[in-house]
């Protein structure tokens, strides 16, 4: 090796054998003088040697290739320090002149120094009330002032092992930027992060608002989320990464909960959003009405103007069927959304929504078979939507208003002794294993579902367990040559437009769809001259279209044969006058009178002429939003109203999406 050999700087000595024995002992206590220097360089550089072999930032945490030699994993971290030193101990051997390795150890400390001074300097800066330093003289700007002061040093000493010094400590930091290790630092750049947001926040607060700057903010009623992922992808494609996501919770108990449950329990929840890349937020209320959930939501959440104004909700596909005290609280809470300003999204789809009772199903399914061959829907569907029961993992139950009935008889029977929790109430959290072919897993893991296609157990799965995966996730899979139909029948300020345009940008299910717009004429004798109209306030609006269509007949009466399948619609909701008056007040604007029907006939044709429409041009659409007709107060009934819904989008076999703004301005010409 040249590191036994004298160096040009030998000793002189009077015999040749001592010259010689002389220039090794000199070499090679500069060898392992250079080799200290640089190892403890290091050890500073990369926080310290303790810090490094700790178990509180393990080097298998923070850097495990580092701790791989040859294929094998060390057991101890002495093996590992003693297989480095050997290591480093030849590198700087080979070197053969401390001369050499003195400006990397000089620069090595002084890059040590530099970053501890910025480091304590960036946390005073961050303003992080849990850095309280010491030493009595400290001051952030001379920490700063010294960090700089390194620097400077380093480039006098020598520039190009100043540039290797910041090259070395550049690629730890993107190594463990972009390898996201499982340790909270308690860095400063979370205090930064606060800091910002809460500024942002203030200045925001102060800012004047622009139609330009229009941002659909969206507060959905998903209940747990978990349970309804289709509304979810849902609002996620309108909003994507640019705008306000929230989904809201309203639980119907009246029991104080426990603080810890409800933190793990959240936790979970933004784990799923991670896993299904939702950029959303999760908030819940405690109200034993959805009416007054939803107020309490909108008065409570949000700060400053990060408030939403749009609110979405599932369309009540079981209305035919619930109680009296559900479909008016349904439509006050309609009537509550469009109280406080708010624009009303309904979503509906052919099989609903709440997809809670289908898993169930599955689940029950799954109950006979051995457990030692769990197929691959019990691993990844029931995983995925938070029915795997287990203790460790924390998801809520079917406790909303936009619950099924099923559900809640399936809650009931389960009974008090199966949940610490219940304690005779409502307040189902925490899910236990009831069986052992119940899968226990740590996280919903939702990169589950397409590698479960892939294993020989799903060639067994039914028909109906392939079904229930496709309609989880409808809305995350691409649509391929898509076509929107807009009926934007009503101004609403543009929101009916704005919907659907966003729904085609990158990041959506429904990403470059095609949109075919249809509207209402004002005069039959000008159709082409308001076609024409309609394609240039497009065209300003800048967003793409591939037709419209102006309707000269909406108010036309609609077929015989439809009025009357509408009459026995509404058959069983229609009541004499006399009978309204002789109930109580809860009836009070539920059921259809005579006279309601007859005072709103009109409106009521004009719906049966837009199924009709729907029927004729909308056969191949994969999504149709159409403006949601707003309820009168006192005026419609919530059956009437309701079943104008119901009956207008039952034999729509894509996605229906009922849409009316605030009359707020959201598009504009100058932007």
């Amino acid at each position: 090796l040249p590191a036994f050999l004298p160096p040009r700087s030998a000793p002189l000595c009077l015999d040749s054998s001592l010259d010689r024995n002389c220039s090794r002992l000199w070499a090679r206590t500069g060898f392992f003088q250079a080799f200290l220097g640089f190892r403890s360089a290091m050890a500073r550089t990369m926080n310290h040697d303790e810090l490094i072999y700790s178990d509180s930032f393990s080097c298998w945490a923070l850097y495990p290739s580092v701790c791989v030699q040859f294929g094998k994993k060390f057991i101890s971290f002495q093996s590992i320090r003693k297989e480095k030193s050997i290591q480093i101990i030849q590198l700087c051997s080979i070197v053969g002149d401390i001369n050499t390795i003195a400006p990397i150890i000089s620069n090595f400390f002084l890059a040590c120094y530099a970053l501890m001074n910025y480091a304590v300097f960036d946390a005073s800066f961050a303003g992080s009330p849990g850095f309280r330093p010491s030493f009595k003289y400290y001051n952030q700007w001379l920490a700063l002032f010294g960090a700089l002061i390194c620097i400077a040093i380093m480039f006098v000493i020598s520039w190009w092992t100043s540039l290797v010094t910041f090259a070395f400590v550049g690629a730890l930091y993107v190594y463990l930027h972009y390898r996201k290790p499982d340790v909270n630092w308690g860095s400063s750049g979370q205090a930064h992060s606060y800091k910002n947001a809460l500024h942002a926040a203030l200045k925001l607060s102060s800012t004047e608002e622009h139609v330009k700057n229009y941002r659909p903010q969206i507060l959905v009623l998903t209940g747990n989320p978990m349970n309804r992922p289709s509304l979810v992808d849902f609002a996620s494609s309108i909003t994507k990464d640019n705008c306000l996501l929230l989904c809201g919770h309203i639980i119907p108990v009246t029991l104080q909960m426990k603080r810890n449950t409800m933190d793990k329990l959240v936790k979970q929840l933004y784990y799923w959003f991670q896993t299904r890349q939702v950029k959303s937020f999760y908030t819940y209320v405690i109200s034993d009405s959805l009416n007054v959930g939803l107020r309490m939501l909108l008065q409570c959440t949000g700060i400053g103007k990060l408030r939403p104004n749009v609110v979405l909700i599932g369309f009540k596909n079981d209305w035919l069927h619930a109680s009296i005290e559900e479909i008016r609280d349904y439509f006050l809470t309609i009537h509550t959304v469009f109280d406080q300003h708010c624009g009303l999204a309904i979503l509906r789809l052919k099989k609903g929504l709440d997809l809670s009772e289908q898993m169930a199903k599955c689940d029950d399914s799954e109950n006979g078979t051995s457990s030692a061959n769990p197929n691959a829907l019990t691993v990844g569907l029931l995983a995925l939507n938070s029915h795997v029961e287990s203790d460790e993992c924390f998801a809520l139950r079917q406790d909303s208003y936009m619950s099924s009935k099923d559900d809640s008889e399936r809650t009931e029977r389960k009974g008090a002794d199966d949940d610490p929790f219940h304690s005779g109430e409502v307040l189902d959290f925490l899910a236990e294993s009831s069986g052992p072919t119940q899968v226990t897993l740590p996280h919903v893991l939702d990169n589950m579902i397409p590698s479960v296609f892939k294993t020989t157990r799903n060639r067994h799965m039914s028909v109906d367990q392939r079904a229930l995966l496709d309609e989880i996730n409808q809305f995350q899979t691409k649509v391929k040559r898509g076509i929107i139909d807009v009926y934007w029948l009503f101004d609403d300020g543009g929101l009916g437009l704005l919907v659907p345009h966003l729904l085609t940008q990158a990041g959506s299910f429904m990403h470059g769809a095609k949109l075919r717009v249809f509207t209402v004429a004002s005069s039959r004798s000008q159709l082409e001259r308001e076609q024409r109209s309609m394609a240039a306030l497009l065209s300003r609006f800048r967003i793409d279209y591939s037709g419209v269509v102006v309707i000269p007949d909406l108010s036309r009466q609609p077929s015989e044969k439809l009025i009357k399948e509408f009459n026995e619609f509404i058959k069983p909701y229609m009541v004499d006058s006399d009978s309204v008056a002789e109930h109580d007040e809860l009836t009070k604007g539920i059921f259809i009178r005579d006279s309601d029907f007859v005072a709103q006939k009109s409106k009521t044709y004009r719906q049966l002429r837009i199924k009709e429409l729907l029927q004729e041009h909308s056969t191949n659409a994969q999504l149709v939003v159409l403006t949601l007709p707003v309820p009168r107060k006192g005026v419609l009934p919530a059956c009437l109203y309701l079943a104008w819904l119901d009956f207008v989008s039952k034999d729509v076999r894509c996605p229906l999406l009922f849409l009316r703004g605030n009359q707020q301005a959201v598009l504009t010409f100058y932007s």
